[in-house]
């Protein structure tokens, strides 16, 4: 569960800015976790402008433009809170399961740019701090991505979903797994009511894909998609001078 988190608005009041959603989140939570691997603390550069840029987007301006849009996202990711729950086995002897809950956010600190409709900064560097919890996880449980991969999905929200969780999951499979549409569902954050609906969006995507993953071994069945061990999208010769992002999955 993701709940969203607060900041001061213009009149002073205290006003939650919302859960972070869409492909510029996605394309921030990318940067932070690469740049994160490294250190706690990310900087995102000198201006907007050029951290949008490094982004692989264009700088544009307005109420719609990828300066306001960034700009709120990255507030929405640095506020937010994760709940994670889950049931496992019980320690004690007699048996049955216990619930565990767990809040995790993974910002801890936020210099931002203030003010800049153009994206030009005042010459400082804005950064992220990163919380310790997470910082560890990235260090523990980074995968390579390929930047060209990212780069020709960036626009397609359920496509960097998709390449992350492959890259994540197949060059770890022993033998072949069914993940069933309702878990897809699930691991996607998909607001499709249908698993129909998710069917169809995923037999849409996936050619796009397996573009720039060639060596997925993937098969759509009736049921969900059929994973299979491949090699990852990155060749492990090719690691060392990469940047590693942590999948989504």
């Amino acid at each position: 569960m993701v709940s969203p988190g607060v900041v001061r608005g213009a009149d002073g009041r205290a006003a939650r800015v919302g859960v972070p959603y869409g492909t510029r989140a996605r394309l921030i939570m990318i940067f932070l976790q690469t740049e994160g691997v490294r250190g706690r603390t990310v900087n995102l550069g000198p201006s907007m402008s050029a951290w949008i840029r490094s982004l692989g987007l264009p700088v544009t301006g307005g109420p719609r433009g990828t300066i306001q849009a960034i700009r709120e996202q990255s507030l929405r990711i640095a506020r937010c809170e994760f709940t994670l729950q889950w049931s496992a086995p019980a320690s004690s002897l007699g048996g049955g399961e216990q619930m565990i809950i767990r809040d995790q956010r993974l910002v801890s600190g936020l210099s931002l740019w203030q003010g800049q409709e153009d994206g030009d900064g005042p010459g400082w560097s804005a950064t992220v701090e990163l919380t310790s919890e997470f910082h560890e996880h990235l260090r523990q449980h980074a995968v390579p991505l390929a930047r060209d991969a990212i780069a020709h999905l960036k626009d397609n929200s359920l496509g960097l979903d998709l390449y992350t969780l492959l890259a994540y999951r197949l060059q770890r499979l022993e033998r072949p797994l069914l993940l069933r549409w309702q878990a897809l569902a699930a691991q996607v954050g998909s607001d499709t009511t249908r698993v129909s609906h998710l069917a169809q969006r995923v037999k849409a995507v996936l050619p796009d894909v397996l573009a720039v993953y060639p060596d997925a071994e993937v098969e759509v069945v009736h049921h969900g998609l059929k994973l299979m061990p491949s090699r990852p999208p990155v060749p492990k010769t090719l690691v060392r001078g990469l940047r590693l992002i942590p999948s989504a999955g």
